[in-house]
């Protein structure tokens, strides 16, 4: 607080730290300003709490306890002001869809919101930049789920021991992210890139690929990245739907 660095103290103040070793003043130095960090985020908590008069002493004894950024960020979540911008938001300005999710959320009836879903005009109808009732039951569905911790960590939990991570077909080489360059098969091309048809060959065995996340090495991750990314196949990662929804509604 003074300014002075661990380096200075533990030379030239060593009486301040009780003749602490450099890495032992590093660390305790590391520790004071995360306990800053979390005091800080703390009386922030607090006071939106207390501003939208959620505040209980079983919640206030809650983020006083917290002692992870995490954990404050969970206890959080319900009071974080919406941007104005964020899908969420956009997807409040539908018709009757805010409401329908409300009304499956609180009471776990799917019916308002399976007829405004049946009744929405198709996505690929729509015109560029408009946003579906389709994507924009899922934004706020997604929002509820964030904003309950118990719920959130029990999708978390579902996803890491049971997402599966699939990929789709191959693209076609010419619609690929990445040209094939000038150079002959086996060279590469611009900007160093091995040319397209050598790169699809090497992405060939993740083709139709499906297998539990948590049994991925990381050199499938890896490969699965860079096969995206170059346009060669399309990664997807899902649960059980009916398994998530039930657990959703159970909390």
């Amino acid at each position: 607080e003074d300014g002075m660095t661990v380096p200075f103290i533990v030379r030239y103040r060593a009486s301040l730290v009780g003749g602490m070793s450099g890495p032992q003043a590093h660390d305790l130095d590391q520790a004071w300003q995360r306990h800053g960090r979390l005091a800080k985020t703390r009386t922030k908590v607090l006071s939106a709490m207390e501003a939208s008069g959620a505040l209980t002493p079983g919640l206030r004894q809650a983020v006083l306890a917290a002692s992870t950024d995490s954990a404050l960020d969970d206890l959080y979540a319900p009071f974080k002001p919406q941007p104005k911008g964020s899908l969420a938001h956009r997807a409040k300005a539908l018709p009757g869809l805010e409401e329908a999710v409300a009304e499956f959320w609180s009471r776990g009836d799917p019916g308002t919101l399976r007829r405004l879903l049946a009744a929405a005009p198709p996505p690929d109808s729509l015109g560029k930049g408009d946003m579906s009732v389709q994507s924009g039951a899922m934004y706020l569905v997604a929002q509820r789920v964030a904003e309950q911790p118990r719920v959130w960590h029990r999708v978390q939990t579902m996803f890491e021991d049971a997402a599966i991570v699939s990929t789709g077909k191959l693209l076609d080489a010419k619609k690929t992210k990445q040209g094939a360059g000038t150079g002959g098969e086996g060279s590469l091309g611009a900007k160093g890139q091995v040319p397209s048809r050598k790169r699809k060959d090497t992405f060939a065995e993740y083709e139709s690929f499906s297998q539990r996340a948590k049994w991925l090495r990381p050199h499938q991750v890896l490969a699965l990245a860079r096969a995206e990314d170059a346009g060669h196949l399309k990664v997807s990662i899902s649960v059980d739907s009916d398994r998530a929804l039930d657990s959703i509604l159970r909390e």
